[in-house]
């Protein structure tokens, strides 16, 4: 990891967020969008992730900035707790926006000819974070987190 090698003292922090805004699209953006429009959408069944709302991701960092264990770390994880698929990710955003959940079509990635291969497993062990009394919010509460943003 590049910032080890400038910093003996850094801390990297691993996640994988969703919320609005910034230069490119997140998936949750996406999904929003595209339900909204009545269109169908792919949620992969087969891919895994351990998502947290921004927000989350934001209180997290401050209790992480003002704990005195934290230097003795190298990488911690910060993420939702519980690993989901893409799909099942799909279906709560449908259902806490309210949207018609039938319009997710359940996929295999293998199925889809991307571009690149991705892997299909990229949930993150937070058990150091939680040591640490680092807890996110379930998945269900940060969506609503996410859609309360939006307004």
């Amino acid at each position: 990891m590049v910032a080890r090698e400038h910093c003996d003292n850094a801390l990297v922090i691993r996640t994988h967020f969703y919320g609005w805004g910034g230069e490119t699209k997140k998936y949750a953006e996406h999904l929003v969008e595209k339900l909204e429009k009545g269109e169908r959408v792919k949620g992969f069944v087969d891919m895994y992730t351990s998502p947290i709302y921004v927000g989350h991701l934001v209180d997290a960092f401050y209790k992480v900035i003002t704990s005195r264990s934290i230097n003795r770390m190298k990488v911690l994880n910060i993420a939702g707790e519980d690993g989901v698929s893409r799909y099942f990710f799909a279906v709560a955003v449908a259902e806490v926006f309210g949207f018609d959940h039938s319009l997710i079509d359940p996929v295999q990635e293998a199925s889809m000819n991307l571009p690149a291969a991705r892997p299909s497993n990229t949930t993150l062990d937070v058990s150091a974070a939680v040591l640490l009394g680092i807890h996110t919010p379930p998945l269900l509460e940060g969506i609503r987190a996410f859609k309360a943003e939006r307004g």
